[in-house]
């Protein structure tokens, strides 16, 4: 499949658009041996009717995120989500001491912990094993901080071009770096800030470096190849880049 190289203000990107830009990414690490770094591929946010006990809640917090929960609940708290045995996330801000908060129930398990007045983040978990009975959420806020929570879902065909985060974004152009690395064109590597905005620049660099590589691998014309001439697989450590095909 090859991927359109001529993205313009006039063109709507869709997620279907971006999820067959990471399927030609993964093709392309598989037959360059390179990890692909999205293995997340059931990961989701939390929605009413999870039953989180016992389960793994993942987060990806920015280290600033105490500037969005200042705007949620300036100073006070809310509950980002709330289960029928009457366990809570919330969001909490003391503007006195000058922190912000997301934790489990009210300054229980702490998630996330900033100080406000030097943007300092003593506390900022990655995941977090929930109780067993932890119980079934009934009740969801649309908080800031929802948007960073995930958990696993192994029924759900997840699409990660649903939600692009810069961390996800910034994982992306470090794996384009590594295959442009091998493949060798004039792709430059850009990086990734909270609140960077995707430009149809980006898309299109993207999707130059993937249908050159694609080909390069996979195509008649091929020009990367295993010592025996065969199509490199995940099983393949080493590679030859030759003349031709």
């Amino acid at each position: 499949m090859s991927l359109k190289e001529n993205w313009t203000s006039q063109d709507i990107f869709t997620c279907k658009d971006m999820n067959d830009i990471l399927a030609q990414l993964l093709k392309v690490d598989t037959g360059l041996s390179i990890s692909y770094p999205f293995q997340r591929m059931t990961r989701r946010n939390v929605q009413i009717g999870d039953d989180l006990s016992g389960k793994t809640l993942h987060f990806e917090f920015p280290s600033n995120l105490y500037n969005q929960i200042i705007n949620d609940v300036g100073g006070g708290q809310a509950d980002i989500l709330v289960t029928d045995e009457g366990n809570a996330i919330i969001e909490y801000v003391n503007t006195s001491n000058s922190v912000a908060t997301v934790s489990i129930n009210e300054w229980m398990d702490m998630l996330y912990y900033a100080n406000t007045s030097t943007s300092e983040v003593y506390t900022n978990l990655t995941e977090v094993q929930l109780s067993n009975d932890f119980g079934v959420v009934t009740e969801i806020n649309n908080l800031s901080a929802l948007q960073y929570i995930y958990i696993e879902d192994e029924g759900l065909e997840y699409k990660l071009g649903d939600f692009l985060t810069s961390n996800i974004l910034q994982l992306l152009e470090n794996n384009l770096k590594q295959i442009n690395d091998i493949i060798d064109t004039s792709f430059e590597k850009r990086d990734w800030y909270y609140l960077s905005v995707i430009t149809y620049e980006d898309i299109n660099r993207w999707s130059i470096l993937l249908n050159i590589a694609y080909d390069e691998i996979f195509g008649t014309n091929k020009k990367i190849i295993t010592e025996n001439e065969e199509y490199l697989t995940t099983e393949d450590s080493d590679y030859l880049i030759t003349e031709g095909g």
